[in-house]
């Protein structure tokens, strides 16, 4: 994904992407502010039921809300405990605790 540091704390930073703004830990050298990088996201959470639901406008969003940060994209596939969620161009491999509950949610955002 696409993104633009727009500050940095350590090993935080919070970047601009074509969807919104968000932090994340940088794993690579720190970045310098205000240049685009090509980054790859990572959920290190298992996502469980009660973390997921369905919302009625197709959008692609990632914010920061209360400390948690919301994503909303299409769930294009489910398989092997792996939630595949479409943002754009990108997809994002999110763990999930149960396969056959999350299947309802395959083709919808």
């Amino acid at each position: 994904m696409d993104v633009m540091v727009l500050e940095k704390q350590g090993n935080v930073v919070l970047v601009r992407s074509r969807i919104g703004c968000f932090k994340g830990i940088w794993c690579s050298p720190m970045p310098e502010i205000l240049q685009k990088y090509v980054v790859e996201i990572d959920c290190d959470e298992i996502i469980s039921y009660n973390k997921i639901e369905i919302v009625s406008a197709p959008i692609f969003c990632i914010e920061e809300e209360n400390e948690s940060t919301l994503i909303t994209g299409l769930v294009q596939d489910i398989q092997a405990g792996v939630m595949f969620l479409k943002i754009l161009e990108s997809f994002i491999m999110i763990e999930v605790s149960e396969d056959s509950y999350f299947q309802k949610f395959i083709g919808k955002y």
